[in-house]
């Protein structure tokens, strides 16, 4: 007698909605920054260029912002995928040089 209290929509919400949000909670990236020094950032062009050569270069990168006036570039990355090591490797494969000063 009790199931024909509950509403069958709400079974089937169950089912359909709360495990992809489960899959979705323990699939979440772990995420981490890293700010390199770059020689080569000479305009606003320069940096959007390295920013779309970056972000286009392998997976795990989640956001790239190059400063031109700073010749600097942060860069968001899920640290599963990625470590600052090989993110310096990208920047470097770009045609920008990570500045060692």
């Amino acid at each position: 007698m009790w199931l024909r209290v509950l509403d069958p929509s709400l079974f089937y919400f169950s089912l359909v909605f709360l495990p992809s949000a489960i899959v979705k909670f323990m699939s979440q990236e772990k995420l981490s920054s890293v700010k390199f020094k770059v020689d080569g950032l000479f305009s606003p062009g320069h940096a959007r260029r390295c920013e779309a050569m970056i972000r286009n270069a392998g997976g795990g990168i989640e956001s790239v912002k190059a400063d031109d006036m700073m010749g600097i570039v942060t860069i968001l990355y899920d640290v599963r995928q990625q470590t600052p090591h090989t993110i310096r490797e990208i920047v470097d494969e770009t045609g920008y040089t990570v500045s060692t000063d």
